[in-house]
């Protein structure tokens, strides 16, 4: 749910620590209607692309092309951008979330000694890998 939009993340933090000591959480309910946001890939602005409506009648509205609400501005700032980058490389809210992270990059002993082994060492190596994925697949592991 977003409940507003700020010009800088220096103002959108100053926001939070203003209200951090008299924060309460919120609830709500949706009697009325619920729409549902689009945007095209990772970045840009939300449009809408339906509203479920609520009450006597329900009904929907697909909207096509999405689209945007008045009130939101038409560029992603950049600071939001960056923020949301950045959340997605720590595996926040989608993204790589909840999957592996790259490996850390071997240092230039271990490069060397890679770059050393001999043909029957790769040819161990590979053997050893191709029987451990045999076990695992076989669920001895």
């Amino acid at each position: 749910m977003t409940l507003s939009h700020f010009s800088s993340r220096e103002e959108a933090e100053a926001a939070k620590a203003l209200l951090a000591p008299t924060w309460q959480p919120l609830t709500f309910s949706c009697a009325q209607a619920i729409h549902l946001m689009y945007r095209e890939g990772g970045g840009g602005q939300f449009e809408r692309a339906c509203t479920l409506s609520f009450g006597g009648e329900a009904m929907s509205t697909f909207f096509s092309p999405p689209r945007r609400w008045e009130s939101m501005p038409a560029v992603e700032e950049e600071w939001v951008r960056d923020a949301r980058k950045n959340a997605y490389r720590r595996g926040i809210g989608g993204g790589r979330g909840g999957q592996r992270s790259r490996r850390p990059r071997r240092s230039r002993e271990e490069r060397e000694a890679i770059q050393a082994r001999t043909p029957e060492e790769i040819a161990e190596i590979r053997a050893q890998r191709a029987a451990k994925r045999a076990r695992l697949e076989a669920g001895e592991l």
